[in-house]
Order: C-alpha cells, then sequence, then structure tokens
C-alpha cells in the first residue's frame, strides 16, 4: 500500500505542488487560485493527471519570465494553456531544462521550510518547553479579529496547544455540498467570493488566518516564557495543502489518518493514502507532528453479517486501522517521534462498561507502541460520553504511564480552571504510578485485552486477503468520495521527495 501511494498522485496533491511554489490565495473572479489552474490543466483527464501540473507550469513560468503567482493568474484566466506546454516537454533537452527549473522553484520553497523548523527549535530553546503533557484546547473564533484575541488570552491561561479547524475545501464542497448540515448554494458561493474579494477578515483556519494567529501565538508564548503549539485539524481532502501550509506557517500539529478519512469520511482508499503519503513526508520535513485519529467506529463487517459485533471486536478492528496506519507512516521515514497516537475514541464511551474497555484499548496500544506518545482528546459537547472520559482519564494515564498530549474541550472563559485541573490529573496519575506500582486487573480484564487483540489480527488478515470490502462492507469500496482523482504518476515528480535526504 505504502510504495503504490508514493507512486500516485492526486488533484488535491498537485494543487499542494502549486501552493508550495508560490500559486496561493484567489483567481481574479474570486476562486482559489491553485484549484483553478489544476481544473484547468487537468479536468477529468486521468492522462493529464499523471503527468502532474507541475512541470508544465514550471515550463510556462520559465517562459514567460514571471513570477509563479503570475502565471497562475493567467491560466486561470485562460491566457496560458498549459496543454501547450505539456507538448513542448516531448522535446527530451525542453524536458531536463524545465525539470531542472522546477526543482528549482522547490528548492527555493524547501528552504523556507527547513528554516521554520530551525525557527521552532530556536524558540523552543529560549523560551522552554511545558511539562507533559500539554493541555490543548480549542480555538473557537472563526475569523482572525476575534481569534488574535482569544489565542492570546488562551495562552497566557496556560494552554499549550491551540487547536484550529480547517475549512473545507472547495473540492469537498463540490463533491458533498452538505459535509455539515449547511447546504452550501451557488448564491451562497458567489456571496462569499465577493466578501472575500472586498477584504472581509480571513477564516481563522485559512492560510492567512494561521500565519496571524501563529504571529500572536508566539507573542503570548514569549510574555508566559513557554513555547505554545498550534495543532490543525483539516477536513477530508484537504491534507496535501495543510501539510504545505504547515511547513510555510510553523503549525506544530496536524491531525492526519488516512483510514479515518477511509472508513468515517468515506473517502476512495487511493485517494486518502496518495494524499496523507505525500503529507507526511512532507509535515516530517516540517518538523510538525502527525497525530494519528484515536480509532475509528468500523460496523461495515456488522452489516455484512446482520447482527452487531462485540465492544471488544470493535474496539481490535480500531487498533488494526491504527496500527496500518502507523506502518504507512514509519514506511514513508517517520519514526515515533514524528507521531502521536490517538486514544480513547469517542464511540467507546458511549458504553457503562467504557473505563474497562477503554483501559484495556489503552493496554493494547501501548503494547503495541510503547515509543509513541499518547493523545486524549475530550469528546465534544455535553453528555454520559463526555463525563466518563472525565472518570476514566486519570486511570487511563496510570495506565498509558502518562500521554504526551491531553485535549480539552473547553470555552475561553473557564479555560484557566480546566487547564489547571488537567495538570493535577496528570500529576496525580504520576504519583499513583510511582507510588502503588503497576496496576494489576482481574482475569476479566486480561480476557478483554485478549479479544482486542484477536478482533484486530482477524481484522488485517481480512484486509489483505479480502481487500477494503472486508472493511466498509460489501460493494462499500465502489463509489467513494473523490474515487478517479489519483493516477499513478507517469513524468510528474514526486515533489514530497525533492531534497529529503538533504534534510
Amino acid at each position: 500500500m505504502g510504495a503504490e501511494a508514493r507512486r500516485a498522485t492526486s488533484v488535491g496533491i498537485e494543487r499542494a505542488a502549486l501552493r508550495l511554489v508560490g500559486v496561493g490565495g484567489l483567481d481574479r473572479e474570486g476562486r482559489p487560485l491553485a484549484a483553478v489552474v489544476v481544473e484547468r490543466a487537468i479536468g477529468d483527464d486521468p492522462s493529464r493527471l499523471s503527468r502532474g501540473v507541475l512541470l508544465p507550469f514550471a515550463a510556462a513560468v520559465a517562459l514567460y519570465e514571471a513570477q509563479p503567482a503570475d502565471v497562475a493568474q493567467d491560466v486561470a484566466g485562460g491566457a496560458i494553456d498549459l496543454d501547450l506546454e505539456s507538448e513542448a516537454l516531448a522535446d527530451q533537452r525542453r524536458a531536463t531544462e524545465v525539470r531542472v527549473a522546477a526543482e528549482a522553484l522547490v528548492d527555493t520553497a524547501l528552504a523556507r521550510i527547513d528554516a521554520n523548523r530551525t525557527a521552532r527549535g530556536d524558540l523552543v530553546d529560549v523560551l522552554g518547553d511545558p511539562a507533559a503533557p500539554l493541555v490543548g484546547a480549542p480555538v473557537r473564533s472563526p475569523h482572525v479579529p476575534e481569534a488574535r484575541d482569544e489565542v492570546a488570552l488562551l495562552v497566557a491561561g496556560g494552554a499549550d496547544v491551540l487547536r484550529v479547524e480547517v475549512p473545507a475545501s472547495r473540492e469537498l464542497a463540490d463533491l458533498a455540498p452538505d459535509p455539515t448540515g449547511v447546504s452550501l448554494t451557488e448564491a451562497e458561493a458567489r456571496i462569499a467570493r465577493e466578501a472575500r474579494l472586498a477584504g472581509e477578515p480571513a477564516p481563522t483556519g485559512s492560510q492567512r488566518g494561521l500565519a496571524e494567529v501563529r504571529a500572536v501565538v508566539d507573542e503570548a508564548a514569549a510574555e508566559r516564557r513557554a513555547y505554545a503549539r498550534i495543532a490543525a485539524v483539516p477536513r477530508a481532502l484537504g491534507v496535501p495543502e495543510l501539510a504545505i501550509v504547515a511547513g510555510i506557517e510553523r503549525l506544530d500539529l496536524v491531525h492526519a489518518d488516512p483510514l479515518a478519512e477511509i472508513v468515517a469520511d468515506g473517502v476512495d482508499p487511493a485517494r486518502a493514502l496518495a494524499d496523507h503519503s505525500f503529507a507526511r513526508r512532507l509535515l516530517r520535513r516540517a518538523g510538525c507532528r502527525t497525530v494519528v485519529d484515536a480509532g475509528a467506529l468500523v460496523v461495515g463487517p456488522d452489516f455484512a453479517a446482520g447482527l452487531p459485533a462485540t465492544a471488544a471486536a470493535h474496539a481490535g478492528r480500531a487498533i488494526a486501522l491504527q496500527a496500518l496506519s502507523i506502518a504507512l507512516a514509519r514506511d514513508d521515514g517517520l519514526d515515533d517521534g514524528d507521531l502521536l497516537l490517538g486514544s480513547l475514541p469517542g464511540w467507546m464511551l458511549d458504553s457503562p462498561a467504557a473505563g474497562t474497555m477503554g483501559l484495556a484499548y489503552l493496554s493494547v496500544q501501548r503494547a503495541l507502541f510503547p515509543g509513541i506518545g499518547l493523545a486524549l482528546d475530550e469528546p465534544r459537547g455535553d453528555g454520559p460520553r463526555r463525563d466518563r472520559w472525565r472518570h476514566v482519564r486519570t486511570m487511563a494515564l496510570v495506565v498509558a504511564g502518562g500521554a504526551a498530549l491531553v485535549d480539552r474541550d473547553v470555552d475561553l472563559d473557564a479555560a484557566v480552571g480546566v487547564v489547571e485541573e488537567t495538570r493535577a490529573a496528570a500529576e496525580t496519575a504520576a504519583r499513583l504510578a510511582t507510588d502503588a506500582g503497576p496496576l494489576r486487573f482481574g482475569p476479566g480484564f486480561d480476557e478483554t485485552v485478549a479479544a482486542i487483540a484477536g478482533s484486530a489480527c482477524s481484522t488485517l488478515e481480512a484486509l489483505r486477503d479480502a481487500g477494503w470490502e472486508a472493511v466498509l462492507g460489501p460493494g462499500a469500496a465502489g463509489a467513494r468520495l473523490a474515487s478517479g482523482t489519483t493516477a499513478t504518476r507517469s513524468v510528474a515528480p514526486d515533489v514530497a521527495a525533492l531534497g529529503i535526504a538533504e534534510a
């Protein structure tokens, strides 16, 4: 799977390649510029996708001796036809010259990413790093002006990680027009474009918004004398472009798991695996850690069998997909320090027996991945699920031997108290682990652990033998979100691999 993903490109990867070399912002009609260039260059032709956009675009940049952003505007407006540039690449000498020019554009961008990685290390050395676990809090303000004040207060109140939701891409809005329960009509889209062109405030999760948030977070962290991090949470199909933003704007954490996109968001497996392979390698280059999902709820086999599986079976399936996600990340060159592993998934907390199941789940995770830091994420909203998480959380820290990150669902006015309570829980767990020694559970607990591990093994075996339908259910691997938007690269360069050895 990993080798196939690295040989592939997608429309999302091609947009990201353009973003990397300086094609950002909107075209003259208010549409995302990189997306419009990719649409004009590729359309619905898989052969065009396999050749990629970067080489014909670099040919146009060299021919017209213009800046990438200006060339992109001309492509979007129809003044430059990248098909003509592609035809010129049939000449081997010309193709070699263009490839050198394309790599020069990429190298310039990678130098900026490398500089940001160095800057992060220098800032951590100067300001100091908060003690584990890092405590995260969401940034709820949707636009930058309000978000500036919010993040400054959160950092001053002790939050170590600011979690920012990234808006859905235009591609996702087109493919799934109602992804959040709010339909985006053409009239609404036109109004939104006009607002952007009129200089309305940037969304907090946009590149411009994240750049402004970064500046405020750094200033607040300097006053607090402890480095503060930004974590970005993308929507489906958005991770390749976010990886570029993460490197350019010095983001610290990105929540990115291809298996969660496949199972929870219904994305085509080939597209998800290609996108995330590209993104992981760029994030590694940027020194940005990847957070793997806490574990997807896999019910496809239940529908096939006509009856629900046990809680241990569901937990085992989630562990199996986590293991696959970690294996793919390692295959892309990431090591344990580049990753964080989510735990205690929200769906597991719906049952009154969630405590036992959650601790057993953690025990299996620790046995499988002892070197990867855990990330505990408080469920959103109120209700039994959130209450159970709070009760299980301290014991989970004991079983896991601590955590790297504890994300809280907290409003600004309660942030200081919640941060202090989280640190107190971590200190209590550490003292319990020291004073009481390893916890011992009864035979029923060991049976639950064994059932989870057995389910994980059988899930991976079924996936190997029967393919994605073993996880998604019969027929579910067919019509998936973004099917047909991936192709094996022919002449398109693997941008994520350029300069990696030097890094």
